[in-house]
C-alpha cells in the first residue's frame, strides 16, 4: 500500500489549492443533521455526496453555513455543526465564555487548540461510561473507554486526525456469543480477554488528507468508509474492524467519483501471536447527482489475496474490475452495484442499494433458484415531521440478500474483514425489516425508538446454505445447485426493540439511557433466549457501537 501511495504521489501535479480537511464518522450527529437537511430543502447537495461517507469536515462546515433551517432547534442544530467544524467556519462560535485555567477550552469543542492561519490543532479527551445489566444471565455489563482524539491542518493544505483509545467491555450476551464465534469485536477486532467474561483492547485509527490538484483529494490512513444511504449497506459498512486505507475522490460539478484502496485482513483463529495473512479490496464509486432532488450512484469491487502484495492490474481508477479479473483467470471476487436517493416534497426520502455479485442469465429464466445467483436489495423511506409534528421522524428500511452472495469459492476472497464482513453484519440469505423513529423536542434532548425484524436461514456445522459468508461455496460443497431461496437453512428469527433517551449536557457530552428488548428464535432451545438489557452512561467526543444483529 505504500508503493500505492508512493506511485500515487509522483503522478500528482500539486496546486495551491485548500484541503478538503479531515474526515468525519458516519455515525457523526453532524452526519444526521446533515441528511435531514438535504430531505427538508428536497434536494440533493452538490458540495457533498452522502453516499459515499465519511465526508469531509470542510464539505460538512459549507453545507450548514448555506443551510435554511425551519425551527429553533434545527437552527440550534445547525450552530452546533459549526461550532463543532470551527476551524472551517467563524471561530467566534466556538469560543468559551470561560476558559479554563486560561489555556484549555477556549474553544467549546477543544480541550486545548492552538489556530492560526498556518497552523490548526486541536486535542480533545475521549471517554465513554456505560452500566447496566440484562435479564439473559443476570450479568453486568460495563464499557469503559478513555482516550485521546487530535485533529488539525497545516497552512490549510494538508489535514491530519488520529484517535486512539483504551477500552474493556462487558457486552450483552449475544454480543459475547458473536465475539467467541468470530474471534473478533464487532466493530474493532483484536483483543484480549478480560477478568470472566469481559474484552479489553485497543483503538487507533487516523488519517491525512490532501489535495493533489483543484478537484482531486487523497486520503490515507487506517479507518473505515461506508456506501449507501441506508441503516445498512449491502457493499460496505463500517462494522469489521478499520483497515489501512487510500482514498482518492475526483469532485467537479454534479458528479463525486471515489477510487478506494484497502489493505486487509484475512479469516483467522486466535492464537498465539503471528503474522495474520494479509489480502486486499479496490472499489470504484460514482455518484451523480442527475436532477436537483435525485441521486444515483454506480459501484464495483474486488476482494482478492495475493502472495506478493497488491495486484497492480487493479490501480486503473476507470476501467471494469470484472475484464481485468477475467483476464487474471478468474480468481478474485468481484461485485457491482448501485444506490439512489430522491428527496420529494421537503418531507420524504426513498433510497435503495442494490449488490449484484453473480448473476446468470441462462438460469435465472423460469425461477429456478439457481445457486450463483447472488444479488442483494435495499428499498428504505425517510419521513420527517411526521404528522405535522416538527422534529418527529420515522425511518424504514428493507434488505434482502441472496444466499452465498458475498462468498466465494476462495474464502481468502469473501467480502470479508478481520474475521467480520465488510457489508451486512449478518452475512447472507436473510430479509430484514427496520424502523426507527426520533423525535428531538428540545435542542439537548434526542429520543430513539428502534425496533428490527430478521429472518435468515442459517448453516450447521454440516450443511452449508449460503448465510455464512466466510465458507468457500462451490458447486461441490453446497446443498443444492437449483431451488435455493431466501431463509433456506436453520430457521432464525430476531426481535429487537430498543428506546434510548440522550441529554447533550455541554458540547459533545452526552449523558445516554436505554433499554433493550431482543428475542431470538433458532433452531435449537439452547439458540433461542429472550433478554432485557438496560443502559445508563456518559461520554465525551465518543460515538456508540450500535449492536443490531
Amino acid at each position: 500500500m505504500l508503493r500505492l501511495l508512493l506511485i500515487i504521489l509522483m503522478c500528482c501535479k500539486w496546486v495551491d489549492a485548500i484541503s478538503q480537511g479531515v474526515l468525519v464518522s458516519p455515525t457523526d450527529l453532524s452526519m444526521q443533521w446533515l441528511r435531514r437537511q438535504e430531505i427538508a430543502q428536497a434536494k440533493v447537495f452538490n458540495a457533498v455526496h452522502l453516499s459515499q461517507q465519511p465526508v469531509s469536515r470542510k464539505q460538512l462546515a459549507e453545507a450548514a453555513t448555506a443551510a435554511v433551517v425551519e425551527d429553533s432547534v434545527q437552527e440550534a442544530n445547525r450552530i452546533y455543526v459549526l461550532t463543532d467544524n470551527y476551524e472551517w467556519t467563524d471561530t467566534a462560535l466556538a469560543v468559551s465564555r470561560k476558559p479554563f485555567l486560561r489555556y484549555f477550552y477556549h474553544f467549546r469543542p477543544a480541550f486545548y487548540a492552538h489556530y492560526s492561519d498556518d497552523f490548526f490543532v486541536q486535542v480533545s479527551p475521549l471517554f465513554c461510561f456505560n452500566v447496566g445489566g440484562e435479564t439473559a444471565d443476570n450479568g453486568l455489563l460495563f464499557r469503559n473507554v478513555r482516550g485521546i482524539r487530535l485533529r488539525g491542518w497545516v497552512a490549510r493544505k494538508v489535514g491530519f486526525d488520529l484517535n486512539v483509545s483504551e477500552n474493556q467491555l462487558f457486552a450483552p450476551q449475544y454480543v459475547r456469543h458473536w465475539i467467541a464465534q468470530y474471534d473478533a469485536v464487532p466493530f474493532h477486532g483484536y483483543y484480549k480477554e478480560f477478568k470472566d467474561e469481559g474484552v479489553d483492547f485497543l483503538d487507533a485509527s487516523g488519517h491525512i488528507s490532501f489535495t493533489a490538484a483543484r478537484f482531486i483529494g487523497i486520503q490515507f490512513g487506517h479507518g473505515k468508509q461506508f456506501y449507501g444511504n441506508g441503516l445498512r449497506s449491502l457493499a460496505l459498512s463500517d462494522f469489521s474492524n478499520d483497515y489501512l486505507f487510500l482514498r482518492l475522490q475526483t469532485q467537479v460539478w454534479r458528479i463525486s467519483y471515489q477510487n478506494l484502496f484497502m489493505d486487509l485482513t484475512a479469516n483467522f483463529q486466535r492464537g498465539a501471536d503471528r503474522l495474520l495473512e494479509p489480502k486486499y479490496a479496490a472499489m470504484h464509486h460514482l455518484s451523480c447527482n442527475i436532477t436537483s432532488f435525485a441521486n444515483i450512484g454506480l459501484w464495483e469491487s474486488v476482494v482478492f489475496h495475493r502472495n506478493n502484495g497488491f495486484e497492480l492490474h487493479y490501480l486503473n481508477p476507470l476501467i471494469f474490475y470484472r475484464a481485468i479479473e477475467q483476464g487474471l483467470g478468474s480468481p478474485d471476487n468481484t461485485m457491482l452495484g448501485l444506490d439512489f436517493r430522491i428527496n420529494l416534497l421537503k418531507a420524504v426520502q426513498w433510497y435503495g442499494q442494490l449488490v449484484l455479485d453473480d448473476f446468470n442469465f441462462q438460469y435465472s429464466r423460469g425461477n429456478r433458484g439457481y445457486w450463483g445467483n447472488k444479488y442483494g436489495l435495499q428499498q428504505g423511506l425517510r419521513w420527517i415531521n411526521v404528522g405535522g409534528v416538527r422534529n418527529l421522524d420515522v425511518q424504514v428500511e428493507w434488505n434482502w440478500i441472496r444466499p452465498y452472495t458475498y462468498s466465494h469459492a476462495d474464502s481468502l476472497a469473501s467480502h470479508t474483514h478481520y474475521n467480520a464482513p465488510l457489508a451486512h453484519p449478518l452475512g447472507a440469505n436473510l430479509k430484514e425489516w427496520i424502523v426507527r423513529t426520533q423525535y428531538q423536542p428540545l435542542f439537548p434532548l434526542r429520543i430513539s425508538a428502534s425496533w428490527l425484524l430478521v429472518q435468515q436461514g442459517r448453516d450447521s456445522s454440516a450443511t452449508n446454505w449460503g448465510s455464512n459468508i466466510f465458507y468457500p461455496t462451490t458447486l461441490f460443497n453446497i446443498m443444492q445447485e437449483f431451488g435455493n431461496r431466501v431463509g433456506q437453512g436453520v430457521p432464525y428469527r430476531m426481535h429487537l426493540l430498543e428506546l434510548s433517551v440522550s441529554w447533550l449536557l455541554k458540547h459533545n457530552f452526552f449523558l445516554d439511557a436505554s433499554v433493550t428488548y431482543r428475542k431470538q428464535t433458532a433452531g435449537t432451545p439452547a439458540e433461542s433466549s429472550p433478554s432485557l438489557i438496560y443502559q445508563l452512561g456518559v461520554r465525551l467526543n465518543y460515538d456508540s457501537d450500535v449492536w443490531w444483529f
